[in-house]
C-alpha cells in the first residue's frame, strides 16, 4: 500500500506558494485525517473509512480547499483514485462524493467516477447512498461530444435510482426533472452528428427511461408541461423514429402526460408530432407495445382538441394508416384460439405484457378504433371516414362477431359507432347499411346482460331511428318492448340512452300505441315524477316523448285520469319559477336554473298547454315567460 503513501502531502517536500497558515493548516487539520484515511483503508476498516471521509469532506469544504485553486488537490486526487481497486460501496461512494467536489473535469478522471456512481446505484442495497448526496453536481459542466461515455453511465444512473419510489421522491424533491430537461437539451444539440448519433439514441434511451419512471408522479406530470421537455420528446419522436426502444420510452411517457389535459394541449401545440407518429404506426406495426401507447396518446389529444382532429387528418396517409393498422390486429386476432366467456380489463393503465395475445392485441384493436371514434367528433373528419367502407366494415364485422371478442372491444366499436352514425349522409357507408346495423345491435342487446354494453348499443339506435326504415325494423323485433323495460332502470345514462329511441319511435303514428300496450306510458311518467328537480335534461326527453304520443288531437284520451292528473300536479309544480327548489350553492343553483330554462321548460310549457287544450283541463293556470 505503499504506492498511496506517496501521494500524502506531509510527504511532499514543498508546495509553491504556500503561505504559512496553509502549511500549518494541512499540517494539523487536514494530512492527520488523510493518514487516518489511509490506514483505516489498509485495515479494511470501512466502518472507520466513512466516519474518516465524512470527517475529511468537512474540513475541506469549511476551509474552501475543494476549489481549483488549491495546491495539494492533484496530490489528493491521486490518494482518492488509488482507493478504487477496491470492490466495496463505502470506498466508492465517498472516493466519488470527494472527487466530484474537488470538481474532477478531465475526460477520462470523469468518466472513472461516473462509472464508480453506476456500479454503486446498479445495486439497491447502495440506495441508502443517494438519499443524502445525489452527486450530480457535476454533469451540467461536461461537455457533450468529447464525454458521450460519461453521459451515458450517467443517464443510467438516473434510470437506476428512479425505479424506487424512497428515491424517485428525492430525485423528484431535488429538481431532478430541471437537471434531466438540461441534459436533454445539451444531448439533442448533437442529434445531426453522425459521427456521436448512435452514442446519442443510447443516452437518450437511458434519459426517456428516466422520465418514464419519473412520470409516475402526478406532480412531476405537471412540471413536464411547465417545462420543455414535451418538445423535447417531440423532437426525438422526429428525428429517432426508427429506434423502437426509445421510441417506446417517449410513449410511454407521453401517454402518461397527455392524460392531463395541460400536458396534452402542450403536445397538441407541437407541429411536427402528428407526422412522426404516423411514421412510427407504419415503422413500428407489428411491436404492440408500441402501437398501442401511440393509439392511446392520439386518442387523449383527438379527445381534447378539435385542432388535433383536423391537424392529424390533414396528414398525408393518416386514415389508410389507421386502417391498415385496424386490418392487420384484427386479422391477427382471428389467427388466435380464444377461449368462450373472455374476459379483458383494459384501463388508462397500458402494461408491458406478453405480445400476440388476446389482450395485446385486442387493445391495439381497442385503441385504434377510439382514435376513429375521436377524430369523427370533427364533423369534417366524420364524413370521410362514414364514406370509406374499409374503415366501417371492419365495425360491422367486429360486431357480427361479438361472441368471439371480449366485450370491453364490441363496447369501443359501439362508441365508435355512436360517433360515427350520428352523421346523416347519403353516402354514408353506416345510412346504407343501417338496417344490418339495426339487427347486429339488437342481437348484441339480447345477449348481453352488461348495463354499459347495453347503453352503447341502445346510443347507436338512438341515431339509427332517425331513419324510418329502421324504425320499422325496430318495431318487427320488438325493440320497442326492449326499450320500455329498461325504462325501469335506474341507470340514468340507460335512461337517456332508451328514451332517446322511444322519441324516435314515437315519431310515427302507426307505432305511438307501443307505450300503451306495453306499460310504457307508465313508466316515462314514473321517470319524470322523478327527474324534475334533479335532472331537467332527462325530464325535457321524456316529454318530447310524450309530446309525439298525443301529436294528433284526441290522442290524449290514450291518458288515463290518474296519469293526466299526475302530469298536470307536476306542471303546476315545475313550470312556475317560484316554486322551484333552491340550494345554498349559488352557482349550482344557476347551472340547474340554466339547464331548466335551455332544455325543460320549452318543451313541457308546451306539451302542458297541448294536455290542458285537450283534456279540457279545468284548473289552468298561468305560465309566464322566462326570459
Amino acid at each position: 500500500m505503499q504506492v498511496f503513501r506517496e501521494y500524502l502531502p506531509s510527504s511532499v517536500s514543498s508546495y509553491k506558494d504556500e503561505t504559512s497558515e496553509e502549511m500549518i493548516l494541512w499540517n494539523t487539520q487536514i494530512t492527520p485525517i488523510l493518514e487516518t484515511l489511509l490506514t483505516s483503508y489498509e485495515q479494511c476498516n470501512f466502518d472507520l473509512f466513512n466516519h474518516t471521509a465524512d470527517e475529511l469532506y468537512h474540513a475541506l469544504n469549511i476551509n474552501n480547499l475543494f476549489l481549483k485553486k488549491c495546491k495539494r488537490r492533484s496530490d489528493i486526487l491521486k490518494l482518492l483514485f488509488g482507493f478504487i481497486e477496491c470492490d466495496n460501496s463505502i470506498i466508492k461512494y465517498n472516493v466519488s462524493r470527494l472527487s466530484l467536489a474537488f470538481q474532477v473535469s478531465t475526460a477520462n478522471n470523469l468518466k472513472i467516477i461516473v462509472r464508480l456512481i453506476f456500479d454503486l446505484s446498479e445495486n439497491s442495497d447502495n440506495d441508502h447512498f443517494f438519499l443524502s448526496n445525489l452527486l450530480f453536481d457535476a454533469i451540467e459542466r461536461i461537455e457533450i461530444v468529447n464525454n458521450i461515455d460519461t453521459i451515458v453511465y450517467f443517464c443510467c444512473i438516473l434510470k437506476n435510482l428512479t425505479t424506487t419510489d424512497q428515491l424517485l421522491e428525492t430525485i423528484s424533491e431535488k429538481n431532478g426533472i430541471t437537471l434531466l430537461q438540461n441534459i436533454f437539451k445539451m444531448i439533442l444539440q448533437y442529434k445531426d452528428h453522425e459521427n456521436v448519433k448512435n452514442q446519442i439514441s443510447h443516452c437518450l434511451i437511458q434519459i426517456t427511461a428516466t422520465l418514464r419512471n419519473l412520470a409516475e408522479k402526478t406532480d412531476n406530470c405537471i412540471k413536464f408541461g411547465e417545462n420543455d421537455l414535451i418538445d423535447y420528446l417531440a423532437q426525438v419522436l422526429k428525428y429517432f423514429t426508427s429506434i423502437a426502444d426509445l421510441m417506446k420510452n417517449v410513449a410511454r411517457i407521453l401517454s402518461k402526460l397527455t392524460q392531463h389535459t395541460d400536458s396534452c394541449l402542450k403536445l397538441v401545440q407541437c407541429p411536427s408530432c402528428y407526422k412522426s407518429f404516423l411514421k412510427i404506426l407504419i415503422k413500428h406495426e407489428s411491436k404492440q407495445a408500441i402501437i398501442i401507447r401511440i393509439c392511446f396518446i392520439l386518442g387523449n389529444m383527438l379527445a381534447k382538441s378539435d385542432e388535433a382532429r383536423i391537424t392529424f387528418m390533414k396528414e398525408k396517409y393518416a386514415l389508410e394508416t389507421l386502417t391498415k393498422l385496424l386490418y392487420f390486429y384484427i386479422e391477427m386476432d382471428s389467427l388466435i384460439i380464444k377461449s368462450e366467456n373472455i374476459k379483458i380489463e383494459t384501463t388508462t393503465e397500458i402494461d408491458d405484457g406478453e405480445e400476440n395475445t388476446v389482450k395485446s392485441i385486442e387493445n391495439v384493436i381497442n385503441k385504434v378504433i377510439r382514435v376513429l371514434s375521436n377524430l369523427a367528433i370533427s364533423e369534417e373528419n366524420g364524413l370521410k371516414i362514414i364514406r370509406n367502407d374499409k374503415c366501417i366494415m371492419p365495425l360491422f364485422n367486429l360486431l357480427d362477431m361479438s361472441k368471439q371478442h371480449s366485450e370491453e372491444l364490441i363496447i369501443h366499436v359501439l362508441m365508435a359507432l355512436n360517433n360515427l352514425s350520428y352523421y346523416d349522409d347519403n353516402q354514408s357507408i353506416i345510412v346504407k347499411n343501417a338496417e344490418k346495423l339495426t339487427q347486429l345491435l339488437l342481437n348484441c342487446i339480447h345477449h348481453s346482460d352488461k348495463t354499459d354494453f347495453i347503453i352503447e348499443a341502445f346510443r347507436v339506435l338512438g341515431n339509427l331511428s332517425r331513419m324510418k326504415n329502421v324504425r320499422n325494423v325496430l318495431m318487427h323485433c320488438k325493440a320497442d318492448d326492449l326499450a320500455i323495460e329498461y325504462c325501469e332502470s335506474d341507470n340514468i345514462e340507460l335512461l337517456y340512452a332508451v328514451i332517446g329511441v322511444i322519441i324516435n319511435l314515437t315519431v310515427d303514428e302507426d307505432k305511438r300505441s307501443c307505450l300503451k300496450i306495453n306499460n310504457g306510458l307508465q313508466s316515462l311518467i314514473s321517470i319524470f315524477e322523478c327527474s324534475v328537480n334533479q335532472d331537467w335534461q332527462l325530464a325535457s326527453l321524456v316529454c318530447k316523448a310524450l309530446w309525439n304520443y298525443c301529436d294528433n288531437e284526441n290522442k290524449v284520451l290514450w291518458f288515463n285520469n290518474d296519469e293526466l292528473v299526475k302530469l298536470f300536479t307536476i306542471f303546476n309544480e315545475t313550470l312556475r319559477e317560484d316554486l322551484l327548489f333552491a340550494t345554498e350553492e349559488e352557482e349550482l343553483d344557476k347551472i340547474y336554473y340554466d339547464l331548466y330554462k335551455e332544455e325543460y321548460y320549452p318543451v313541457a310549457s308546451r306539451l302542458y298547454r297541448r294536455l290542458a287544450y285537450q283534456a279540457n283541463y279545468t284548473e289552468p293556470f298561468e305560465i309566464g315567460l322566462i326570459s
